[in-house]
C-alpha cells in the first residue's frame, strides 16, 4: 500500500506493526517541523497508533490549549498536535483543529479505528471494509493495492457526475472503496460504521452598524487566512486572474511578504494572436491581472499559454493521479501549465482562490429570493432595478433568481431549456427519468461543501507537480464569517459581490474592480480540446460498445455534438453543450473504462 503512494510522499516512509494492525505513513516534506515527523504515533500510554496528512494553521493556540510550552513545540510535527488533542478531547479533536487534515487513529483499547477529515476535505483519505477486515489509504490506488480489493469503477458516482455534477454522499470511484465525507468522523469497530458530521456551522447573525465593517472583517479574515497559509515559504507562486478571489488572494500574500519575499502570479491567457469570438466576453485576463501586479514591488506577473497540443494528451495521467476522472478537460491545459511553469521555477507552495465565489466572494443573488419570500416585493423591484443600472445584470435575471427556487424541479428544467441553458447532461434518458436531486436542504454555501471534495485533485498536484496548492478562501473560520453575514451585505445597492469588491479596494487595480464582462481564462479551450476530432469519435464509440459505459451515456447525443461545430465558441450554449455535456463524458467514459484495468499504463504514469 505504501509502494502504491510513493509519489505522494517520496521524502520518508515508516510503519508500525502490532498484533491485528499494520500502519504507515509517507512524508512530502513542506515545513521545518517535518524533520521531527516520526508517524506513526504511539499515544495514550500504547492505547493509540496515529497517522495524519496535515497542515495545521493554529498550532500555537493549539498548543496553549494542550499545556505545551514553546520550546516543545519547535520539536513537535502537526500529527505531534493532532495525537495529543485526540488524548485530550477525543472525537471531539476535530473541532479544535484549525487547517488542512485527514488522519487515522487505532484505538487498541476499543479495538476502533477512527479517520477524519477537515471540513472543506482538503486532504483526501479513502477505506474499504470486508469479512471483518479493515483498510485505509489516503488514495484509492493505495487499496487497490490489496489482493482483497476489486478494481471496478462505481457506477453510481459515474451517473451522480453525469446528472448532478456533485460528489455528495461517502462513494468513491471505485467500487467498495468509501471516502470519508469532508467534515464528518468515523468510527469502525465490531458493530459497524459510525459516521458522524462534526462541521455544522450555524453562526448567528452578525449585525454590524455599516457595509464598511462588514468589509473590514471580511478583509482581516482574508488576511488571517492567507498567512497561515504562507507557512513554510518566503517565495510563492500564486494564481492571478482578472477574477475578485485570486486577485484578493495574491494581493493579500504580497502585502504580508512585503520586504521578506517575493509572489510570482500566473496568469493562464489564449495564445498569442487569438480572435475572440464573443465580443462582450473578457477573453484575456493577463492585461488586468497585469494592472495588479504592477501595483506591488514584490509581485512578478508571468503569463502563461497552454500548450498547441490536444487535451487528450494529459488526460490519462491526470486522471491517474488523482484516481479519478478530469472534471474540467477544457481548463486541464492550462491548469497543467501554469503547474508546469511554477515547478520549473522552483516553487513548491501554490496560493489559489478557488473556493472564493462560494464564500469570499459569494454574490448574494439568493437575497432575491429571501425578499420574495418574505413579501418584501418593492424591496426586490428596487435591488433588481439598481443591479441593471449598476451594470451587473438585467431585471429579468434578478426577478428569475427570484422566483426560481420555489418552483417545482420540472418547471425550472423547462425554463432552463428555453434560455438554451439546458438540458447539461450526456446521462443516457432512462438514467435521468430515475435519478433525483441530490442537493441537501441547506444555505447556498453550505450546499458546496456537500457536493465538493478537493482532496484528491490536492494530491494529485502535489505528486504530479510537486506543488503544494492552498486556498486560503476555503479557511474555515473565512467561511464561518461569510455565513454569519446578512446576504443583504454580499448584493449591497444592486452590487453583487459587494464584500469581495470592497475587500479589493485599494489593492486591486481599479480597473478590476470596474470591469463587468465575464471573463474567461484559456479562452481558446475549443482549440485544445476539440482538435482531435477523430480522437473524439473513437472515444464515443469505445463508450457505445462498451457495456457500462453504453448504459450511462446517450450515445446519440454525444455523436450528434461531436459531428457539429458552433460558429461563435464563447456562447453559452457552446458552453453548455461542450463544455459541460461533451468533454466532461469523454473524461468520464474513458475512467470508467480503464478503471478495471488491471495495470496502470505507462501513458498513465508521471
Amino acid at each position: 500500500m505504501l509502494a502504491a503512494q510513493a509519489l505522494y510522499g517520496p521524502h520518508d516512509v515508516r510503519t508500525h506493526l502490532a498484533p491485528g494492525v499494520a500502519m504507515g505513513r509517507r512524508l512530502f516534506r513542506l515545513f521545518a517541523e517535518d524533520a521531527f515527523d516520526r508517524q506513526p504515533l504511539i499515544g495514550g500510554g500504547g492505547r493509540f497508533t496515529l497517522v495524519a496528512d496535515c497542515r495545521l494553521d493554529n498550532r500555537d493556540e493549539l498548543a496553549r490549549s494542550l499545556g505545551i510550552d514553546g520550546p516543545r513545540l519547535a520539536t513537535l510535527c502537526d500529527a505531534d498536535l493532532i495525537l495529543a488533542a485526540y488524548e485530550k478531547w477525543r472525537a471531539a479533536c476535530c473541532a479544535h483543529l484549525l487547517g488542512d487534515f485527514a488522519f487515522a487513529l487505532w484505538d487498541a483499547q476499543e479495538r476502533s479505528l477512527v479517520l477524519a477529515r477537515d471540513p472543506v476535505g482538503a486532504r483526501p483519505l479513502h477505506y474499504w471494509r470486508r469479512n471483518g477486515a479493515i483498510a485505509f489509504a489516503s488514495m484509492p490506488k493505495g487499496l487497490l493495492a490489496l489482493p482483497d480489493v476489486e478494481r471496478a469503477p462505481d457506477l453510481v458516482l459515474a451517473a451522480q457526475t453525469l446528472l448532478h455534477r456533485s460528489f455528495a454522499g461517502d462513494r468513491s470511484y471505485y467500487e467498495g472503496i468509501t471516502r470519508v465525507r469532508p467534515g464528518h468522523i468515523l468510527t469502525l469497530d465490531d458493530t459497524g460504521v459510525h459516521d458522524r458530521r462534526y462541521w455544522n456551522p450555524a453562526p448567528a447573525p452578525l449585525r454590524l452598524q455599516r457595509h464598511q465593517d462588514y468589509v473590514e472583517a471580511m478583509r482581516a479574515h482574508l488576511d488571517a487566512a492567507v498567512r497561515c497559509r504562507l507557512r513554510g515559504a518566503t517565495a510563492v507562486a500564486a494564481h492571478l486572474s482578472a477574477g475578485l478571489d485570486s486577485q484578493a488572494v495574491a494581493t493579500a500574500a504580497a502585502m504580508q511578504l512585503d520586504g521578506m519575499g517575493m509572489v510570482t502570479a500566473f496568469t493562464g491567457v489564449p495564445r498569442q494572436g487569438f480572435a475572440p469570438t464573443h465580443p462582450q466576453a473578457l477573453f484575456d485576463e493577463g492585461p488586468l491581472a497585469a494592472a495588479t501586479a504592477a501595483r506591488y514591488p514584490n509581485m512578478t506577473h508571468i503569463r502563461v499559454e497552454a500548450p498547441p497540443a490536444s487535451a487528450f494528451a494529459d488526460l490519462d495521467r491526470n486522471a491517474w493521479l488523482a484516481d479519478q476522472p478530469v472534471p474540467n478537460m477544457c481548463n486541464m491545459p492550462w491548469w497543467n501549465a501554469i503547474n508546469d511553469s511554477a515547478r520549473d521555477r522552483g516553487f513548491q507552495v501554490l496560493l489559489t482562490g478557488e473556493t472564493g465565489n462560494i464564500a469570499f466572494s459569494y454574490d448574494g443573488m439568493d437575497h432575491f429570493a429571501a425578499l420574495l419570500r418574505s413579501g418584501r416585493i418593492m424591496a426586490l423591484a428596487a435591488g433588481a432595478v439598481a443591479l441593471r443600472r449598476r451594470g451587473f445584470g438585467t431585471t429579468g435575471n434578478a426577478v428569475r433568481r427570484a422566483v426560481q427556487p420555489a418552483l417545482p424541479p420540472a418547471i425550472r428544467a423547462l425554463l432552463a431549456r428555453a434560455r438554451g441553458a439546458g438540458p447539461r447532461t450526456a446521462a443516457h434518458p432512462d438514467l435521468v427519468a430515475k435519478a433525483g436531486a441530490t442537493d441537501p436542504a441547506r444555505s447556498p454555501i453550505l450546499r458546496y461543501f456537500d457536493r465538493a471534495d478537493p482532496g484528491a485533485g490536492n494530491k494529485s498536484r502535489l505528486a504530479g507537480w510537486g506543488l503544494d496548492h492552498r486556498d486560503p478562501t476555503a479557511d474555515r473560520r473565512l467561511i464561518e464569517f461569510a455565513l454569519s453575514v446578512p446576504t443583504d451585505q454580499f448584493l449591497h445597492r444592486g452590487e453583487p459581490r459587494a464584500l469581495g469588491r470592497g475587500v479589493l479596494s485599494g489593492r486591486a487595480a481599479p480597473e478590476v474592480l470596474a470591469e463587468r464582462r465575464r471573463a474567461m481564462q484559456g479562452a481558446d479551450w475549443h482549440e485544445r480540446a476539440l482538435i482531435d476530432r477523430d480522437a473524439i469519435a473513437g472515444e464515443i464509440e469505445l463508450m457505445a460498445a462498451h457495456g457500462p459505459t453504453e448504459d450511462l451515456f446517450d450515445i446519440g447525443r454525444l455523436r450528434e455534438l461531436a459531428t457539429a461545430a458552433p460558429e461563435l465558441w464563447m456562447q453559452p450554449e457552446a458552453s453548455a453543450s461542450y463544455r459541460s455535456v461533451l468533454l466532461p463524458a469523454i473524461a468520464l467514459g474513458r475512467f470508467v473504462r480503464q478503471a478495471a484495468a488491471p495495470t496502470t499504463p505507462e501513458a498513465s504514469q508521471p
